[in-house]
């Protein structure tokens, strides 16, 4: 028998939550413990369902390609609970003690394939409902540039990582930049589940055309900031 929901929240959720963003916080992980505790109650272990997260979201982004209003509703909504089965994931892994670095690869994984891919489904779904091949390079420029992001993070923080190792510093340092609005703002827009939510909501209300023109726009200028604003760090505050 399954602990309880406020008993599995105090093993699987507590640990991190507060790392969360208010997304998760009050909303995906309020209903990714009653799949935890499904799964928990069927002996599911954690590998199970990050093939069906990959699926998931392979499935949401192939909905994304049909161009009709209807697709992009059902898309955006199991992309929705591909965002959710990515919170269970982890929370399986701390009931079952799997936490471990082949894991959080596994997790990794699982971002880089399905982040580009929203993109991509988008532009072709964009070039199906109206017949213009434009929409294909922005949806594979938009992409490209969402991998190109995962990538600088994974440099910067094997940098720092084996920056520290070398020199003896303390590698429990945060990795952040400087608590700014416009970090927080472009954090947000740019990043899921923010990015995400805003796909969503546009798809719902038919705006979806203009949020992928939108990001297909200022995603490559946003990234070529990072990149300018990274290399001028001087090495000293380079964390």
């Amino acid at each position: 028998m399954a602990e309880s929901i406020k008993k599995l929240h105090e093993i699987c959720q507590k640990p991190v939550i507060n790392r969360n963003t208010w997304y998760p916080r009050n909303f995906s992980r309020k209903i990714s413990i009653y799949f935890t505790w499904f799964f928990i109650l069927l002996r599911i272990r954690t590998f199970p369902v990050v093939i069906l997260m990959w699926i998931t979201g392979i499935i949401g982004c192939y909905l994304l390609t049909f161009g009709t209003y209807w697709n992009y509703v059902a898309g955006v909504l199991v992309l929705q609970f591909w965002f959710i089965l990515d919170h269970v994931d982890g929370e399986l892994a701390r009931y079952w003690k799997e936490v471990s670095a082949k894991g959080m690869f596994k997790d990794k994984l699982n971002h880089i394939l399905v982040h580009p891919l929203i993109f991509l489904g988008i532009g072709i779904g964009m070039y199906n409902q109206f017949n213009n091949p434009i929409m294909l390079i922005f949806g594979g420029f938009t992409a490209y540039f969402l991998v190109f992001q995962d990538f600088i993070n994974i440099a910067k923080r094997d940098s720092i990582f084996y920056h520290n190792i070398r020199n003896k510093i303390n590698i429990k340092e945060k990795i952040i930049f400087k608590n700014l609005l416009f970090k927080k703002v472009t954090e947000f827009v740019y990043k899921v589940p923010g990015m995400m939510n805003i796909v969503t909501l546009a798809a719902f209300f038919n705006l979806l055309y203009y949020t992928f023109l939108f990001y297909a726009i200022t995603f490559p200028i946003m990234i070529l900031i990072k990149i300018v604003y990274n290399l001028n760090i001087p090495d000293s505050k380079f964390k």
